[in-house]
């Protein structure tokens, strides 16, 4: 039996009982309308924003994302989501995964989508939003996930996947030269020659 403790138009938080559970009677699950995380690219650029969260009181580094409306396909949501956030149009969106990041308490997925950007266009924010857009190469996205400057789960995972499974490789300037593995060997001290 599960019974729903609130709800709006993003989230419903609900209570489940546990039979045969003696020490836990109860259970408490979040779900959230199905949403996209965008994985926008720009030639050899991705696109990324910087957007204050209120909850926390800061601004995050992240890729853009968002809520699918009722009926709405996953490509259709990334490709309005991209536009409203950063103005920015898409071809068709391909579906990459699904990932629930929290399954111990939410039931719900987010949905990663890579978009080929092909045009630009006003962004069209909600009143709550403030959002300003980046562009950044795919080595300063490595090295701003290792810097900690991008720590929110649904960026770290959603570039990382590009950087390491869809982003074209980079030529090294000169070819690493390797040479077999061998034992040490031990360096005898050079004997001086006495004063």
């Amino acid at each position: 039996m599960r019974r729903t403790i609130c709800s709006n138009q993003f989230l419903k938080v609900e209570e489940y009982t546990l039979k045969n559970k003696p020490k836990r009677k109860f259970y408490r699950c979040v779900t959230r309308r199905k949403g996209v995380s965008i994985i926008p690219v720009l030639g050899n650029e991705l696109v990324v924003e910087r957007q204050y969260r209120y909850n926390l009181a800061r601004t995050f580094l992240e890729i853009p994302g968002g809520g699918a409306e009722k009926q709405e396909s996953m490509q259709s949501t990334a490709q309005r989501e991209l536009l409203e956030e950063t103005g920015f149009r898409s071809a068709k969106p391909k579906i990459l995964f699904a990932m629930n990041s929290a399954p111990e308490f939410l039931n719900s997925n987010s949905n990663y989508l890579l978009c080929n950007i092909v045009g630009k266009a006003a962004q069209t924010l909600d009143p709550t939003e403030i959002i300003t857009v980046d562009r950044i190469t795919p080595q300063t996205a490595l090295a701003l996930i290792k810097s900690g400057k991008i720590n929110n789960n649904h960026s770290i995972i959603g570039l990382l996947y590009y950087l390491f499974f869809l982003a074209p490789k980079r030529k090294e300037s000169t070819p690493l030269k390797t040479r077999p593995l061998v034992a040490p060997r031990r360096i005898k001290p050079a004997k001086l020659p006495k004063p």
